[in-house]
């Protein structure tokens, strides 16, 4: 309902042709290395929110996979990110 308090959204138009544009607007079609963007493949089945170990093991297999389809995209983009063979410890 316009005028809302409780819903700020209420009051926004509703124009999905021009919702449509300013989304294609953004897509500026960059390659990867300039977004790093990773999107997972399987979704976080959260059963149970209560539970924080499957919770935190949920994130963390997602960050994992995340991981492993990132590291040949950078390979690919020549950019470094392990550390010098000379490098032995923290100074």
């Amino acid at each position: 309902m316009a005028g809302d308090k409780s819903n700020p959204a209420a009051d926004l138009p509703d124009n999905p042709v021009a919702l449509q544009a300013f989304a294609n607007d953004l897509n500026l079609n960059l390659p990867w290395i300039e977004t790093l963007t990773i999107t997972a493949k399987d979704p976080h089945n959260l059963t149970d929110p209560e539970d924080e170990l499957k919770r935190e093991l949920g994130f963390y297999n997602q960050a994992l996979q995340a991981v492993k389809a990132a590291k040949p995209l950078v390979l690919q983009a020549g950019v470094p990110f392990g550390r010098p063979d000379d490098y032995f410890a923290e100074m």
